[in-house]
């Protein structure tokens, strides 16, 4: 939903300096001052940890069979880019 508010054309012209202070648009700046629906300022929004950011919003890896995929990355992206400079692709 989308509504309009009519402000004065002074506070407006403070929100586009704050918004363009913070090279943000007005809306955003707001989003970002304004205290969310369940009254949590946006400044302790930000403090929250990244697993609780994403809560709901990911699912989880299951990680099945004995294969390792995390080990020796470091190596195989080393023969990868060995690889692609051989071939003239890097």
């Amino acid at each position: 939903m989308s509504r309009t508010l009519e402000l004065p054309d002074e506070l407006y012209e403070r929100l586009e300096k704050a918004a363009a202070d913070s090279q943000t648009t007005p809306v955003d700046w707001l989003e970002r001052h304004v205290p969310k629906a369940n009254g949590t300022p946006p400044q302790l929004e930000a403090k929250k940890t990244l697993r609780e950011r994403l809560h709901g919003i990911i699912g989880s890896v299951a990680s099945q069979g004995d294969q390792r995929l995390s080990e020796n990355t470091g190596e195989k992206f080393a023969d990868y880019l060995e690889q692609k400079r051989r071939e003239g692709r890097l």
